[in-house]
């Protein structure tokens, strides 16, 4: 073989490997005389990776119209997503990464209209890094929130090979959305808090009710205690006499507080991250998502922050892929701004702080009042659903998918089939899969590609590939159907 001879069969195997890695499917095998010398190399691994994330659905199902038909008696409105996926499964080599601030599924014109410009979208094919906006003051037709830069961006998987592949982020601050003639569309609502209160919490001042009375002489049994009381014994029952007496009153006055709102909605701060990650064979997915001090119908109740985080990674090697599973979230919640209650799917709760403090010569007492009070805070029938983690790595180290579905809280005081508010929060998803690659080519003429395309050692195959890819996909399209369903519960 003359030098030029050579020099061409070497070029056409470096064509043949550039081919395999670029398209991540195929498998260089070469054929050619007895006495030609044959070789392995490492390809690019096929990868795959996907990152969903929503921070929060607001429904509300109003008892009757808005006067003026402002908006629909059943509202949806989803703020805050991001969504993405990278993948070399194929040779329609993909990278792509959206970041928005609502959803077509949302019926809020005045909402969506206004935060329908507001996203960031990237795409191999397209824009890969597209340039954020600046901050966004809105104060429109009762809608007031600031839009923080979204930002997306892709690179190339094939040639990215340590470093981020997808990446995006969404952000809102500051939400208010107010509704005039709202506390007339509560009329059925405030009346039956009115009426129900009335009997079993008291009005102002009165003794006669059950959990007034109860109330009351409890704050007597405490302030006995005081006199000559240690000063730690002292103050922890001045706390626990406080909390039971604003809880008495604010529980009294929200009838009032109700009919005096107009506020559907206010959020401190929403944040929804996702990225996917390549390091070197590994590929790693995460998507994290945090809301804060959320206040539904003029703080009735407020929730003070939630947070969801979802990765998982995949190496096509046993032993190197992992999906820790996310924790499953307890919503922390405050009732009318008073009462600190933990919210999970046993009921309804005070928080442990202040039981820690109750002196013991006075418990009982104290839990008898505690009982009669979250008695009647039940009346606005506060409900939770606690968020759940799951996760799984297959055994190849291959695969791996982690789902952090969010928490949910409803508000429903009339018993309704639809609760007046229902409110879905911090879902996260994150998938990925790794397969490794190994060339095979021989030195020598003729060179050609080999007609059944395959992963030597690994037992794996194109059909088998494909498999792969088929799974993934549908992997995918549980993930999205997971998050829908979740959203739409």
């Amino acid at each position: 073989m003359n030098k030029g001879t050579h020099m061409t069969s070497n070029g056409r195997v470096a064509r043949l490997t550039a081919l395999a890695l670029a398209t991540g499917t195929l498998v260089a095998a070469g054929a050619g005389t007895a006495s030609a010398a044959t070789s392995t190399s490492k390809g690019a691994p096929l990868q795959y990776g996907q990152a969903v994330g929503s921070v929060l659905r607001l429904e509300i199902n109003l008892p009757v119209a808005l006067p003026g038909n402002l908006l629909p008696q059943h509202i949806v409105q989803d703020i805050s997503l991001t969504d993405g996926t990278v993948s070399t499964l194929t040779s329609a080599v993909t990278g792509n990464a959206l970041a928005a601030l609502g959803s077509a599924d949302s019926n809020i014109p005045v909402v969506s209209n206004l935060l329908a410009g507001y996203k960031s979208s990237a795409d191999l094919k397209g824009d890969r890094k597209p340039a954020p906006g600046g901050l966004v003051h809105i104060d429109q037709n009762g809608l007031k929130l600031d839009v923080l830069p979204s930002t997306s961006l892709v690179n190339d998987p094939t040639t990215t090979l340590n470093g981020v592949l997808s990446a995006s982020h969404s952000a809102v601050a500051n939400i208010d959305l107010s509704v005039p003639g709202l506390s007339t569309a509560l009329g059925p609502v405030i009346s039956q808090l009115t009426s129900a209160l009335g009997s079993s919490v008291g009005s102002a001042g009165s003794t006669s009710a059950p959990v007034a009375a109860t109330v009351t002489n409890t704050l007597n049994t405490l302030s006995g205690q005081l006199p000559g009381a240690a000063a730690p014994v002292a103050s922890a029952i001045n706390q626990v006499s406080s909390t039971l007496s604003s809880t008495l009153n604010t529980l009294q006055g929200l009838p009032t507080a109700l009919a005096d709102t107009g506020s559907l909605l206010h959020i401190a701060k929403l944040n929804s991250d996702r990225s996917i990650v390549r390091a070197g064979d590994a590929v790693t997915a995460t998507s994290s998502n945090a809301l804060s001090d959320v206040q539904v119908l003029g703080g009735l109740v407020t929730v003070q922050a939630l947070t969801s985080t979802a990765t998982a990674t995949a190496a096509g090697v046993a032993g190197k892929a992992s999906a820790p599973t996310p924790s499953s979230q307890i919503v922390h919640v405050k009732v009318a701004g008073v009462a600190d209650l933990i919210l999970d799917k046993t009921g309804i709760h005070l928080g442990d702080a202040l039981g820690n403090i109750i002196p013991g010569s006075v418990t009982d007492a104290v839990n008898g009042a505690l009982s009669q009070l979250q008695g009647a805070i039940s009346l606005l029938g506060i409900s939770v659903q606690d968020g759940v983690g799951t996760s799984k790595v297959s055994a190849d180290g291959r695969s791996a998918e982690a789902h952090a579905s969010g928490a949910a809280i409803a508000i429903n005081p009339l018993k309704a089939a639809a609760p007046l508010v229902r409110l879905s929060m911090v879902n996260s998803n994150a998938l990925v899969a790794a397969t490794p690659v190994t060339l095979v080519h021989t030195v020598g003429e003729p060179v050609t590609i080999d007609s059944t395309p395959m992963l030597p050692r690994t037992g794996a195959n194109l059909p088998l590939t494909g498999a792969i890819a088929t799974g993934l996909v549908g992997l995918a399209m549980v993930a999205r159907r997971r998050r829908l369903a979740h959203l739409a519960d």
